[in-house]
């Protein structure tokens, strides 16, 4: 700012005024008042300090989560064993480098080139049974494990994944439709392993939840 003068309302004056060498804050040129209307900048500042960002933040992954919500499956009337080969037929031929490595036609299962060493764990994290048999299902399993729920409560979503993903010492996933199909998952609680070129789900029925379940390969 080279110069200014309150009650000012002629920018002329001011320029004659700076061409006469005056700099800085000149003298009153008329009657002035004081502000009534808030500084919108401190206003803006004083009201993003109040803001509750936590919970805003936790508002918006709640919209998300609700919108996520997953598919439910049915519950496991019986425990057994049930195996599943996963697959999918190749649509056109496929080369590498000019090597033919699959036809159209041809059936590819996945397990014969990529080896699946860890277990999924699918149950309904609402039925405080289903959790505990999956944390059974933790301790005596080494490798990593994938936890996937079916259900979820009408609200407080993210509480209430958090609160068991702390529990259970792993993130607890929403299970998705796809996974069904891609694993041979139909009921809860499933445990799913990989069994040479198959995987292996073992479903628990209520006859069996609350107990030690001898699920042993």
């Amino acid at each position: 700012m080279l110069a200014a003068a309150p009650g000012m309302i002629s920018s002329d004056w001011l320029k004659r005024q700076v061409d006469s060498g005056r700099r800085g804050m000149l003298p009153a040129q008329g009657p002035t008042v004081e502000i009534s209307e808030p500084d919108l900048l401190a206003l803006m500042q004083t009201r993003l300090a109040a803001f509750d960002w936590q919970a805003w933040r936790r508002e918006q992954a709640e919209r998300l989560t609700r919108s996520m919500r997953p598919p439910g499956l049915p519950h496991a009337e019986r425990s057994q064993i049930r195996f599943h080969e996963p697959g999918f037929v190749v649509t056109a031929d496929l080369e590498v480098n000019g090597q033919p490595i699959a036809r159209a036609g041809d059936r590819i299962n996945p397990l014969n080139h990529v080896p699946f060493s860890q277990q999924l764990l699918v149950f309904d994290a609402t039925d405080e049974q289903q959790v505990n048999l999956a944390r059974s299902w933790l301790v005596d399993w080494t490798g990593p494990t994938t936890l996937l729920t079916t259900a979820v409560p009408e609200s407080d979503v993210v509480t209430f994944l958090e609160r068991h993903s702390k529990s259970l010492g792993v993130p607890i996933q929403m299970y998705r439709a796809e996974l069904g199909q891609a694993f041979g998952i139909l009921r809860v609680p499933s445990r799913v392993r990989a069994e040479a070129s198959r995987f292996r789900i073992d479903e628990v029925g209520p006859s069996d939840l609350g107990e030690s379940v001898d699920d042993s390969p």
